[in-house]
């Protein structure tokens, strides 16, 4: 008997399980037993699945099952079928039992399993031809068939020792009709036409026609793009207007000339250590006290009777000058109230006084202008002196010892220490500066360059002048100037000019304001502001521009005359416009012949002159 190979399929299988263990088998035929409910053995896909793969593995595929839904899907594939394992295979009902080498219907029996050789499973379950069916024979043939058949087995069944091969022999005599009756039909059938090469020819059109349309599609409505450049003239004019400006932005009228004016103010500092070359005394002044004397015997009137000597009066002794820091005076009566040292006389009407003794004032007290041990006198005098105050040549002077001067010499800062290195310092030339101002403003607005002012500078010493400098410490200079400017908002600007332009065009409809000279871009902006004044608080300019005034061309105006035209009538309709000194229209390919629709498609360039 034939080898076969037996797949028990489990209720969990998927028709990936089944197909990998027919392509594993190692036998020629093999038995698939589902069980009782084989969710995966319900499609007709998969059973179609399991016949192809069986085909291609060069397998017999043999479905163990009673199952009468399993039994009509088998049928529809040409699988054959067996009741067990033990019974001998069938095909389903409609196909001919001579095909899988089955015996007829009357003399099929159970028969226990015995090994066979593997080319004896080959005869028993034959591969079997797709071509092979009953519809291919003619009737009358096939009766003629089965009844030399039947004859053969029933004849065969009475003969002693009747076995399978005999019922093979009659199988094999039932195939070769079959293959003749085959034969005819292909040849019969080279006369129907080939509806494969009709179908592939049918398709292929129906792609080129769907890409004809695409294309046509493509063509009309995406592709089209269109891009218009009108170039317009509109000449230059110069721009002339005086304004004035305000730090109170409350006063603010921009349309009306009024600029609120904004202020940057840079500090700049510079400083320097340097040499301090002049020299302080920072000793002591010698001091001490004087009095003057009045002589015995001086004649006394109204007139001389008190003599006094005040403070600041400054006194010469051999060069040097001293001053008195406290007055003092000599105080006489005369008359009915006689001082001590005053005798008088009457003579009639007349009274004649004197002193009756020399009488001294109070100490003067004196120092010395300078510091310096030149200024001691260590010796009392009474001659050599002169003052500033006037005093009689018969008065004495009497001078105690002067004392405690001293010189001590030390380095002080000078004015003209400060002078030296004010010169060495550099803070800051005035081009940095008006170029560090006029980026803090930055693009948003208009620099009123004159009103650049350099603020005065304020210079610093440490020690002061005139104060003495350490020995291991150089003095330090330091000097502040602050620089400042004024600007205008660009856009106060552009109001004040459109509304001066927008005078001069007023009732007129076909002009337009092509540019107020106004730009952020320091290269494109042609406004600017000269001969600024600042008097008693009044700030005045000229503020002068370039602008451009022309004919009434934008870009809206453009696109409502294009959208949907024939390019041949935009240009027409464009050039008639006055001041339209050009216009060119390219297209995305040549068949373009209108302007789309669709803003998307369309650019407008528009190029003032």
């Amino acid at each position: 008997m034939n080898k076969k190979d037996v797949i028990y399929i489990e209720p969990n299988d998927d028709i990936t399980d089944i197909l990998a263990n027919i392509k594993k088998s190692e036998n020629k035929i093999v038995a698939l037993v589902p069980p009782k409910k084989a969710g995966v053995l319900r499609s007709a896909v998969n059973f179609k699945l399991i016949a192809k793969t069986a085909k291609k593995d060069d397998k017999a595929i043999v479905l163990v099952t009673t199952d009468e839904s399993l039994l009509k899907l088998a049928a529809a594939v040409d699988m054959p079928v067996a009741k067990t394992l033990q019974s001998k295979p069938r095909l389903p009902e409609g196909i001919e039992a001579s095909e899988f080498g089955e015996k007829p219907a009357e003399a099929i029996e159970e028969e226990p399993e015995v090994e066979a050789s593997e080319e004896e499973a080959e005869e028993e379950v034959p591969e079997r031809k797709p071509a092979r069916k009953t519809a291919v024979i003619d009737e009358a043939e096939e009766q003629e068939a089965e009844k030399a058949a039947a004859v053969a087995v029933k004849s065969k069944k009475e003969s002693k020792g009747s076995d399978s091969s005999d019922i093979e022999e009659i199988d094999e005599h039932r195939t070769s009709i079959r293959e003749k009756k085959d034969i005819k039909h292909v040849d019969k059938s080279k006369k129907v036409p080939n509806f494969n090469k009709i179908r592939t020819l049918i398709i292929v059109g129906v792609v080129l026609l769907v890409g004809l349309f695409g294309f046509l599609y493509w063509a009309r409505e995406i592709a089209p793009a269109v891009k218009i450049s009108v170039h317009v003239k509109a000449p230059s004019s110069n721009f002339s207007e005086n304004i004035r400006f305000t730090e109170n932005q409350a006063e603010s009228d921009p349309v009306n000339g009024v600029f609120f004016v904004e202020r940057k103010t840079i500090p700049k500092t510079a400083e320097a250590n340097f040499e301090a070359t002049g020299q302080v005394d920072k000793g002591a002044k010698a001091s001490g006290t004087i009095q003057i004397t009045r002589p015995k015997d001086e004649v006394i009137t109204e007139q001389n009777a008190n003599f006094s000597i005040p403070e600041g009066t400054k006194f010469t002794y051999k060069g040097k000058t001293y001053v008195a820091t406290k007055g003092g005076s000599i105080n006489l009566n005369i008359g009915d109230n006689l001082s001590k040292d005053v005798a008088c006389d009457r003579h009639g009407f007349h009274l004649s006084c004197k002193l009756t003794a020399p009488v001294s004032s109070d100490k003067i007290e004196i120092v010395a202008m300078e510091n310096g041990e030149s200024y001691n006198v260590a010796d009392s005098t009474t001659s050599g002196w002169t003052s500033t105050a006037t005093i009689p040549s018969s008065y004495s002077i009497k001078v105690s010892p002067i004392t405690g001067g001293l010189s001590k010499i030390a380095k002080q800062v000078s004015e003209q220490d400060v002078r030296g290195a004010d010169e060495t310092l550099v803070v800051a030339s005035d081009s940095e500066m008006r170029t560090e101002l006029s980026n803090s403003f930055g693009s948003e607005y208009v620099l009123i360059k004159s009103s650049f002012a350099v603020g005065d500078a304020k210079i610093t010493t440490s020690p002061s002048i005139g104060e003495e400098a350490a020995d291991d410490v150089k003095p330090k200079i330091i000097k502040e100037i602050s620089y400042s400017m004024l600007a205008v908002s660009r856009s106060d600007v552009d109001k004040f000019i459109t509304a001066k332009l927008s005078e001069k065009i007023t009732g007129d409809q076909t002009q337009k304001i092509y540019s107020t000279g106004v730009s952020d871009d320091s290269e494109q902006n042609l406004a600017f502001f000269e001969s600024y004044k600042d008097e008693n608080g009044v700030k005045t300019a000229k503020l002068k521009s370039t602008t451009k005034i022309g004919p009434k061309v934008d870009e809206a105006m453009i696109a409502d005359q294009s959208y949907g035209e024939k390019i041949g009538k935009i240009r027409t309709i464009l050039l008639s416009i006055n001041g339209v000194d050009d216009v060119n229209i390219d297209t995305s390919y040549f068949w373009v012949m209108s302007v789309p629709n669709d803003e998307n498609k369309v650019e407008i360039e528009l190029t003032v002159e």
